[in-house]
């Protein structure tokens, strides 16, 4: 299944894109749809324990994209962990998961 977001950021906001329950989630795609002003993102699987514990994983952290530009990210997630982006505080982003 194809998900699609429009995101807009706010003071290091956290998107899940794909629950640790779901199936599917093989490539984000992300772009940087602001015309002026870079977007820093960071993405990264995290499992969902029964503990309060969860385990994280970077697949890109802090990266700067400047405007107009766009990342296509293969991520290879295992049933149990999601997948998450982090935004800053002014940035505008689509983000395709396939």
């Amino acid at each position: 299944m194809i998900s699609y977001y429009n995101v807009l950021g706010a003071t290091s906001v956290t998107w899940e894109l794909v629950k640790p329950t779901s199936q599917g989630g093989g490539g984000v795609y992300i772009t940087n749809v602001h015309q002026t002003d870079n977007a820093t993102i960071s993405l990264f699987l995290q499992n969902a324990p029964a503990s309060d514990s969860p385990s994280t994983y970077y697949v890109v952290k802090n990266v700067v994209m400047p405007p107009g530009s766009s990342l296509n990210i293969a991520t290879f997630r295992k049933s149990g962990w999601g997948i998450y982006v982090t935004v800053g505080e002014t940035d505008t982003l689509d983000i395709i998961v396939s």
